[in-house]
């Protein structure tokens, strides 16, 4: 005779062994992203399934793209670098993905003898919520819509010294919301 914890914790294995099932589907996906981290801006963004299947899987993304703002209460106009950790649950290609990262600023420039430089630093965070489709099984049409907040830290960590203080600054700081969409192609 089975108890309730054995129950729960044999249901859970069945529904992870489901859910995490590897079958043949699309695992990478590159997207053009409009709104959203950049808040008025766009990028460029490359999405995978690190782990996880047709219902359930884990996903790493990166992107790079251009904010246009001019407020002071916005994110502040630049380029940005947004990675991702991002769990989504779904059927049939629709799934509602939840996903959270740090943002980067890169900032370019030439010097004064003609030497190009590029200053990385860490200026945020970024927590996102929201719905994704994407062909599962041959290449095919990604769409993605989605809240997203950022979190900009008033300590910049240009190093890991400053590490500490920038995630301190996180903590504190007040959420900036925003909308985003992003299409592309899955493959």
């Amino acid at each position: 005779m089975l108890n309730n914890k054995m129950l729960t914790a044999v249901l859970a294995l069945l529904l992870g062994a489901m859910g995490m099932a590897t079958a043949q589907i699309n695992k990478n996906a590159i997207y053009g992203n409009f709104g959203g981290t950049y808040q008025f801006g766009t990028g460029f963004h490359y999405e995978r399934i690190i782990l996880g299947g047709e219902y359930l899987h884990l996903t790493l993304g990166a992107g790079i793209g251009q904010s246009f703002n001019k407020a002071d209460k916005t994110l502040e106009g630049g380029t940005y670098v947004p990675v991702n950790l991002g769990l989504a649950f779904g059927l049939k290609g629709h799934f509602l993905e939840m996903s959270a990262g740090p943002l980067g600023k890169l900032q370019m420039g030439i010097q004064e003898k003609k030497d190009f430089y590029a200053e990385p630093s860490l200026v945020g965070a970024q927590v996102n919520v929201g719905y994704k489709y994407f062909t599962l099984n041959r290449p095919g049409l990604f769409f993605k819509l989605y809240a997203s907040g950022l979190f900009m830290s008033d300590t910049v960590a240009i190093d890991a010294k400053n590490t500490e203080a920038w995630l301190n600054g996180i903590l504190k700081a007040k959420m900036l919301p925003s909308l985003g969409l992003g299409l592309g192609l899955t493959f």
